[in-house]
């Protein structure tokens, strides 16, 4: 009788979300004899899931709908999926789809859970009413979830992970640190700055919650002395997150003259060869992959001293770290880096050698992969 192929099932929110952060794990799963399935809210990524030879389910879940009979219609629609499918391991990727994905699963006790508690940005960071009112339900069931018998979690930073332990959401044996998404090394390749005029780059979703309004104004400040310096914003709107900023804002912001907003590219590693010093001004992450993405390219970064940041920062040694939601701070620090051009290389040489010894896409693929052969041997 033939071996009977592990199947493994992804649940995440968005597509997008998928192909930026982990279709390259997927694809690995798949080259090592794994069938591959993805659920997801799908818009224009699609086509790229399922040309990388993976099936596709969608899910009506919403990101940051809170009624009831809708999550009860999308647990419903889960257990549909997953008795179909019948996969042997299933990864739930961020908040809802761990809460949601444990309920359903429950309804399918063969599979062994992955839990990914990545994007807790927002509700762990904000302090508006409505992230303090979530935040005590959504700990409540992540407890629940995480520390069943048959689940492993993955977590992409030290300070996650002790928190977790630390509030006893999970077992000891039950977790693992698998850095962030992991970055292609043959895409993100290191280059020498151009000799053009100076270029500041922020690649994120346009939301507050990544320090957007503080890097406007620290643009602001500098451009009334340092004219000749071109600031830019590259990212998508994210409407469906409560943190997001508008298209009227944005525009607002390109028509004052401090900055301009490219919008979502796919040319990333081309823009990072064409900017100097690269911006992450976040309140959290989990590990900023734009991050990793501009070590390997050899560019400078600045990032907050907040949670995810700094495990892909070193202040002083691959990059400069400040003080979060401090526009001064920011100012001071892209300010330092302008003018000195030696720190600049030696930052962005150190981050390149990071991003080889730590952060490749293969290191990251090989331990994924070694976590998931670790729970199903359980």
């Amino acid at each position: 009788m033939p071996i009977q192929k592990q199947r493994l099932l992804f649940i995440v929110n968005e597509d997008w979300a998928f192909v930026s952060h982990f279709i390259e794990r997927a694809v690995a799963a798949k080259e090592h004899g794994y069938d591959v399935a993805v659920v997801a809210h799908c818009t224009n990524h699609r086509r790229i899931i399922e040309s990388a030879g993976l099936t596709v389910f969608e899910h009506g879940m919403s990101r940051s709908g809170t009624n009831p009979f809708r999550e009860i219609a999308s647990v419903l629609n889960l257990i549909k999926v997953i008795r179909n499918y019948r996969p042997t391991l299933i990864h739930l990727i961020a908040l809802k789809p761990i809460v949601l994905g444990s309920c359903a699963s429950i309804f399918y006790r063969k599979a062994r859970i992955i839990c990914a508690p990545i994007g807790m940005g927002y509700l762990f960071s904000s302090d508006d009413s409505r992230a303090r009112r979530l935040r005590p339900i959504v700990n409540g069931a992540l407890r629940i979830a995480l520390k069943r018998s048959r689940v492993a979690i993955i977590i992409e930073n030290q300070d996650d992970m002790d928190t977790l332990k630390q509030g006893n959401f999970v077992k000891n044996n039950q977790i693992h640190l698998i850095k962030g998404a992991g970055v292609n090394l043959n895409t993100y390749r290191a280059t020498s700055e151009t000799d053009d005029h100076l270029v500041v780059s922020l690649f994120a979703r346009m939301l507050r919650d990544k320090g957007i309004v503080e890097f406007v104004q620290a643009a602001t400040a500098i451009k009334q002395s340092r004219p000749d310096i071109q600031f830019r914003l590259i990212g998508g709107l994210d409407d469906g997150n409560p943190a997001a900023l508008s298209s009227q804002q944005m525009e607002d912001w390109v028509a004052e003259g401090s900055v301009t907003w490219l919008g979502q590219r796919s040319d990333v590693p081309e823009l990072l060869a064409k900017s100097n010093i690269v911006v992450l001004p976040s309140y959290r992450e989990g590990l900023p992959k734009v991050l990793i993405e501009a070590a390997a390219a050899q560019r400078a970064v600045i990032a907050t001293d907040v949670v995810g940041c700094r495990e892909a920062v070193t202040d002083g040694l691959n990059g400069l770290l400040i003080e979060p939601r401090n526009s001064h701070a920011l100012t001071d620090a892209i300010m330092r880096l302008v003018t000195d051009h030696d720190l600049r290389h030696k930052l962005a040489q150190a981050g390149r050698f990071r991003a080889e010894n730590e952060f490749s896409s293969e290191i990251i693929n090989t331990q994924t992969l070694a976590v998931y052969q670790q729970v199903l041997n359980r």
